[in-house]
């Protein structure tokens, strides 16, 4: 757990440095004389890590704009721009609150506006420094704020992403391996249901789930692969609940054991693959295996054609019969989903027993 908190805590620290050096180099650099240059290295650090360069550049406007509301109200007496800021607060906090749904980092941003507004027009700085200046120091303080932790510290999202979605991975293949033994044993249901809710919580976002590839402004070069990935693993857990509904609900357990050679072949297929994912996302050699990845469907649908009635379609065929077969499909399909997600793993070359499931 310590490891997920060291990215956090590096990005604090150069933001950190980021200030100090805009308070180092204020005397030499500063062109109004007014807290502008650190102000604004501080408050471009208040971004997320896996939105850093969408949110600083809107926290730039943010800010530009509210220099410019600044110098407007500064003309302004002290009664009307009392007024004037009061009526802003109160329409910001309407707009945000109320008028738009609530989201954190456009909560921020106004913030971030209204700070700027209220250093803009205090008695202490107003009046003291051309709009030029202040303009110059904002730009300054910003790229300070903006470079010096993108120089300092190089995030990698692949690795924490990776690191995010192995539990879940863990914990599907966990569930796998109880299916094994559940249709051997057909008493094990109680361990396959607490191994679901565990792969319910892995979804979590607190417990590391990456559901920031979902946010508004990530990485452009990155998002499309990272949601595809989520997307495919939100399609597994699918997968999983129909065979989970198929162990809370089968009653022709005769049925299960003729197939129970076929039916554990195909789900140590499938727990191979699920190996060799996590082994790709951890950075491993691939791994070139002699089984075939094709044949064991076949014959697992052979199996039960031979077992069930052919005409499946029918509306006459057994409610056993019709969740066996969605137990078949399941497999079938999950077969196919981790194909698809070894294929998505970046320098992975799909080798000749590999290509024979396409």
């Amino acid at each position: 757990m310590k490891k997920l908190y060291l990215e956090p805590t590096l990005y604090a620290f150069s933001n950190a440095l980021a200030v100090f050096f805009a308070y180092l180099m204020h005397p030499y650099w500063s062109f109004s004389q007014e807290p502008w240059l650190v102000v604004t290295a501080f408050l471009m650090g208040q971004t997320a890590v896996v939105r850093i360069y969408q949110q600083r550049l809107n926290n730039i406007s943010a800010i530009l704009i509210g220099l410019f509301i600044a110098t407007i109200l500064g003309f302004a007496t002290p009664s009307v721009l009392y007024v004037c800021l009061f009526f802003l607060w109160v329409m910001a906090g309407f707009v945000v609150s109320y008028l738009l749904p609530f989201n954190w980092h456009r909560f921020y941003m106004v913030v971030n506006f209204l700070l700027i507004v209220l250093l803009g027009t205090l008695p202490i700085i107003r009046f003291n420094a051309s709009f030029q200046a202040r303009l110059t120091d904002i730009l300054i303080g910003s790229s300070i704020g903006f470079f010096i932790p993108l120089v300092l510290i190089r995030f990698d999202l692949y690795r924490k992403f990776r690191a995010g979605i192995l539990p879940l991975l863990n914990a599907f293949q966990d569930y796998l391996k109880l299916f094994e033994i559940y249709s051997m044993k057909a008493n094990e249901f109680d361990r396959l249901k607490k191994q679901k809710a565990i792969i319910e919580q892995s979804f979590n976002p607190s417990l590391g789930y990456p559901e920031w590839a979902f946010a508004l402004g990530f990485n452009p070069g990155l998002r499309a692969g990272f949601r595809y990935f989520l997307l495919q693993l939100e399609r597994l857990q699918e997968i999983i609940t129909v065979m989970h509904l198929f162990a809370a609900n089968a009653t022709n357990h005769h049925a299960l054991k003729e197939l129970e050679p076929q039916l554990n072949t195909t789900l140590r297929l499938n727990q191979q693959l699920m190996s060799d994912l996590m082994g790709r996302l951890n950075g491993e050699a691939e791994l070139h295996h002699s089984e075939n990845f094709t044949d064991d469907i076949i014959a697992l649908e052979a199996s039960f054609q031979q077992i069930e009635p052919a005409q499946l379609a029918l509306l006459d065929s057994s409610a056993d019969s019709l969740k066996l077969a969605g137990l078949i499909k399941a497999m079938k399909d999950l077969r196919q989903l981790l194909f698809d997600l070894l294929i998505s793993v970046p320098n992975f070359q799909v080798n000749r027993h590999y290509r024979g499931a396409k």
